[in-house]
């Protein structure tokens, strides 16, 4: 049975500029209200930390965010998100798939792509602007490199998914509301355990 996640212990880490999700803390450097009250803070939490006490949140979803930090500042980062993180709480996040965007461009699937025509129409230029992301990618992640870096961080009790049909379990209500490119990305569940070494 799914437990209950209170709104203010579940963290929607890189909600984007425009679309906050109700029912969340939405925390994004480039949002365009910053208003704590109703769960709104446009901060740049790479350089700035979160704003949230030590071991106050219950779940930190993260989607297509991580791969925008720079490869310098991952360990620190994670650390972070492990601090605000309470004993058994849940990281939930996704990054591209880097691997998979390789086999795609060796199997011509272009449609494998989340790339507009408007930008790139070939399937190489697609590919390209994929893993840059339109210049704002700094980092790649293969699966093992991601649980090695959390696992550093203090994370344990790691979960991997790969598509819709092997989706991850949730332990909370509306854990996976936020789950979207299921297809073309690395999903990964990871458990806060014990104190940072």
């Amino acid at each position: 049975m799914l437990q209950n996640c209170p709104p203010n212990e579940r963290l929607n880490l890189g909600s984007g500029p425009n679309h906050p999700r109700p029912g969340w803390l939405n925390l994004d450097r480039d949002l365009l209200t910053h208003d704590p009250e109703i769960g709104l803070y446009r901060t740049d939490f790479v350089e700035n930390g979160l704003p949230f006490a030590d071991q106050s949140l219950q779940l930190v979803v993260a989607h297509h965010v991580f791969q925008m930090v720079p490869y310098i500042r991952l360990r620190d980062t994670f650390k972070e998100v492990y601090r605000v993180l309470k004993p058994a709480g849940r990281l939930r996040i996704s990054v591209p798939d880097p691997l998979g965007a390789f086999q795609a461009l060796e199997n011509g699937q272009k449609s494998h792509f989340p790339i507009v025509d408007e930008a790139e129409t070939s399937l190489d230029g697609k590919f390209c602007a994929y893993l840059l992301w339109y210049s704002e990618a700094r980092t790649v992640f293969t699966r093992k490199w991601l649980v090695e870096l959390l696992a550093e961080a203090g994370f344990s009790g790691f979960q991997l998914g790969c598509t819709p049909k092997s989706p991850l379990p949730c332990r909370f209500e509306g854990e996976n509301d936020l789950d979207t490119r299921l297809d073309e990305s690395i999903y990964l569940v990871a458990l806060r355990s014990g104190a940072i070494a």
